[in-house]
């Protein structure tokens, strides 16, 4: 009986904590999303403190310890609620110490903690106004308003912010999309050991990366970097000559970095691809002696290079030395081999806004001649738009708006090892192997010049596969996403609109025919095809023809399809 009590009462003790702990939860995250200005104070600081009282300006004084330069760890905070997909803008007065540095950056609360936009500001005792503009990510999570010490001390009074929403963003809504470029439909061949070809999906763009050819493969001791006698060598002549045979008119974009130990800034760092091959070169003149050592083999071939591979990842690149200054040096090296070279800008991770803004603040737009990102997307590629919109609302502002924007590495992604539920469930067959193909629509038509499809293979089922490598077949998917080089060459868009509750319709001349592609972004959404559009059948991107006449609705979905006129060239060549 005593044990059986014992037992009642270790229950009832365990029940009221477990209340008592989600009441206290509960409480914790209202209060860490009330309203108005907060000290978020996250480490350490000689002082930190915040006054607010009504209708007053806030009282802000910021000092960290002694030797730190970047000042207190703790911002003051101002929690955002957003919609998702809509503009923002926000105003807000500040004024303080002259000549202290803050920086004012809208942020993610939630990890990755990633900046949506931030711009550096300085201080002085008249005031000013600070205006911040953005597009809300279409992901949970709320946002905040941040502001963040830049100098030692900052003493500053700030007001309220004044909130505006300029309404929703929608995909291609930014003007007309340049002519389709060959180089979106552009893949990682990761196998390619294995099946030496080039998959038939109208590729434009190979990216040399993660196929043993770094730096540390090139060069695995001294002496086999002189002598030239790597096995890696001959793997690289291979792609190359594979490419240039079986893909004649594909840009080759060659990823350099990753050193190898020996010729390592951080020998002993620990990297994602061994030790060592994280840290920065080891000189300028070791940096100098590789990059023109690849220039002068491929001249001709390789025109276009990207400096390093997801730098703002701390197991990819130690930042011992400037990446300005390796740009520098490789613009400078890469052009007196051949001027027709081109060098891309590191490739930075999607959450790699702070990261950029860095980068071309320290002056790294002069020696870059496209913008490198990397987006990765769950089942809704169309969620990037606020992405794309931010980081080129970023290279505007920091003189670099004239450069192409290029994403080197991506995909529609699913990790079945680290998500339950993984987020291509719930995707039908033909719905998933649309991805690929929505994804480059999406690059497409907010203006991304070229786009790596991160990997043609699957990459470990985490994206969908284009080429089955055992069967050296091209896949369902890889057939649709080839078919965008057919529906898309030489065309002119004449407009691109939203339909229904997430329908996109681009409308396009080719010559004098004429077509419209159309999906959505649900599932069977009915559309009524306009009459004045003068379209006579609906394809699929598999060339199936589907039961469809004007004037009934038409059931699109999640897979897009090309509306075509009853007469011209393209009507003609469908029906073969």
């Amino acid at each position: 009986m005593r044990r059986r009590q014992a037992s009642a009462l270790r229950a009832c003790g365990l029940l009221l904590a477990a209340v008592l702990a989600a009441v206290s939860a509960g409480g914790a995250a209202a209060q860490e999303r009330r309203s108005g200005w907060q000290l978020n104070r996250f480490g350490d600081a000689a002082e930190a403190r915040l006054r607010t009282a009504p209708a007053r300006p806030a009282e802000v004084l910021l000092v960290g310890r002694d030797g730190d330069a970047q000042g207190a760890r703790a911002h003051v905070v101002y929690p955002l609620n957003l919609v998702a997909d809509h503009r923002y803008r926000v105003r807000v007065r500040l004024s303080g110490e002259p000549g202290s540095r803050i920086q004012l950056m809208v942020r993610r609360s939630a990890a990755p903690y990633d900046a949506v936009v931030q711009e550096d500001l300085e201080l002085d005792e008249a005031g000013r106004s600070a205006e911040l503009e953005w597009v809300a990510y279409d992901e949970p999570g709320a946002f905040d308003l941040r502001i963040v010490p830049r100098s030692p001390r900052v003493q500053l009074q700030v007001g309220t912010p004044e909130i505006e929403d300029l309404g929703r963003v929608s995909l291609g809504s930014a003007g007309t999309p340049p002519p389709f470029d060959a180089r979106l439909l552009g893949v990682h061949l990761n196998k390619f050991a294995q099946y030496r070809t080039v998959p038939a999906l109208g590729t434009g763009l190979v990216r040399i990366w993660d196929m043993r050819t770094n730096w540390h493969h090139l060069a695995p001791t001294p002496e086999a970097w002189t002598a030239r006698s790597a096995d890696a060598w001959k793997q690289l002549d291979d792609l190359v000559g594979v490419v240039q045979r079986r893909a004649p008119g594909a840009t080759l974009l060659m990823t350099l970095g990753q050193p190898p130990a020996w010729a390592s800034a951080s020998p002993q760092a620990t990297c994602a691809y061994g030790t060592g091959t994280c840290g920065a070169p080891a000189s300028l003149d070791a940096w100098r002696d590789y990059v023109q050592t690849l220039a002068q083999r491929y001249k001709g071939r390789i025109r276009w290079w990207e400096l390093w591979n997801e730098p703002d990842y701390a197991r990819f690149y130690v930042p011992t030395l400037s990446l300005v200054e390796l740009a520098r040096v490789a613009s400078q090296v890469l052009k007196s081999v051949d001027p027709e070279n081109r060098l891309v800008s590191p490739g930075f991770t999607g959450n790699g806004y702070a990261a950029l803004d860095r980068f071309l603040a320290q002056g790294g737009g002069r020696y870059v001649d496209a913008i490198g990102f990397h987006w990765y997307v769950r089942a809704a590629p169309e969620s990037l738009v606020p992405r794309v919109r931010n980081l080129r609302a970023l290279m505007q502002r920091r003189g670099a708006g004239q450069l192409p924007l290029w994403n080197t590495e991506g995909a529609p992604w699913c990790n079945p090892g680290r998500e339950s539920p993984c987020a291509f469930e719930g995707l039908a067959g033909d719905e998933l192997d649309a991805l690929p193909m929505r994804y480059v629509l999406t690059m497409w038509l907010e203006g991304v010049a070229a786009s790596a499809y991160y990997t043609v293979e699957g990459s470990g089922r985490r994206a969908v596969p284009l080429f089955d490598p055992d069967r050296k077949l091209v896949t369902r998917a890889g057939e649709a996403f080839a078919s965008l080089g057919d529906w898309l060459r030489d065309a002119r868009v004449e407009s691109v609109q939203p339909w229904g509750e997430a329908g996109i319709a681009v409308r396009l001349r080719r010559g004098g025919d004429a077509s419209v592609l159309v999906w959505s972004q649900r599932r069977d959404e009915a559309l009524r095809v306009p009459a004045d559009w003068g379209m006579a059948r609906a394809q699929t991107p598999w060339g199936d023809t589907l039961a469809w006449r004007p004037g009934e609705p038409l059931v699109v979905g999640r897979v897009p399809l090309r509306l075509q006129a009853a007469g011209g060239r393209a009507a003609a060549q469908a029906s073969r």
